[in-house]
């Protein structure tokens, strides 16, 4: 029971974290694209720190789901996770566009 309690907590965490960063990779999508023109590498920037550590929040969940006795709990997070790797493509999508509209890298 502990050791199930450990994992548990040890993958809600991470999970929390990419919760946020996917939050923070919309923001700076958001910003490049409305924001002040002068903030778009700020923006930019911003995205790419969010985009690590969603990959690195993803990569712990993976890990701690894998060592779930209750499996159902496991699918669920890996159904989140696969979910938030959606909204980060589709972000990333967007932030890419806004910053080659602002910074004139369209093709590049």
């Amino acid at each position: 029971e502990a050791l199930e309690a450990a994992m548990r907590r040890a993958g809600e965490v991470p999970l929390g974290i990419a919760q946020d960063s996917i939050a923070a990779l919309e923001l700076a999508a958001e910003v490049a694209e409305a924001g002040n023109p002068s903030a778009a590498s700020d923006a930019g920037s911003a995205g790419a720190l969010a985009q690590a550590a969603l990959t690195a929040a993803v990569m712990n969940v993976r890990v701690n789901a894998s060592g779930l006795r209750d499996k159902g709990l496991a699918a669920g997070w890996r159904e989140i996770v696969a979910r938030l790797e959606t909204r980060a493509a589709e972000a990333q999508k967007g932030l890419k566009g806004a910053l080659d509209a602002r910074l004139g890298t369209e093709g590049s």
